[in-house]
């Protein structure tokens, strides 16, 4: 007998038990009056003893002397109007496939987190690449500026520029006096 069956049985009791609230039954009464629905006497005893087990506030439990027997009591027809044993069942297999969809939903997001992870440094290597040269040109550069012989002195050179410059100058200066000798001589 699956789960469902089992619970199909158990609100199968229950309603039972609401139907004859007056009498107190055990296993073997059961068996009897819900047309034999197990194999034997003491499967049924077990499906009774799960009902007081898993929902002893459901059912009324009588101890006597020979055996137990159970009744209903004012929370059975409320626990079947919510959907009784059936209805649990239902409720943990809902939240038994949510449980393993959110599961799975974890691992394809691990599994695509380490593909991604993969992909980024399968082609980002040429980016480091290009990151690590663009890095040593600039190391490179930065120590031939510092460590370059250093030019002569740049004094000596402006000096001859100077020296340059005067002498074209008082040439210059002489050919238009020389000129302005020459016309003032010529008049």
């Amino acid at each position: 007998m699956d789960g469902l069956e089992k619970a199909k049985l158990k609100d199968r009791i229950l309603q039972f038990l609401q139907d004859n609230p007056d009498g107190f039954f055990d296993a073997e009464e059961f068996y009897l009056k819900l047309d034999k629905p197990l194999n034997s006497v003491n499967h049924m005893l077990e499906i009774v003893n799960e009902i007081r087990d898993e929902a002893p506030k459901f059912v009324t439990t009588v101890q006597t002397d020979v055996f137990d027997v159970i009744a209903s009591n004012d929370f059975t027809m409320e626990f079947l109007d919510n959907g009784g044993f059936e209805g649990e069942y239902n409720r943990q297999v809902e939240a038994a496939k949510k449980l393993n969809e959110s599961i799975r939903r974890e691992e394809t997001f691990k599994e695509l987190q380490e593909i991604e992870l993969k992909q980024k440094i399968r082609y980002n290597t040429p980016s480091i690449v290009i990151s690590a040269l663009s890095f040593a040109v600039a190391v490179a550069s930065f120590l031939y500026t510092i460590l370059q012989p250093k030019p002569e002195s740049n004094d000596n050179r402006l000096e001859v520029i100077e020296a340059r410059l005067d002498s074209l100058e008082t040439s210059t200066t002489r050919k238009v006096n020389s000129v302005t000798i020459k016309k003032d001589t010529v008049k």
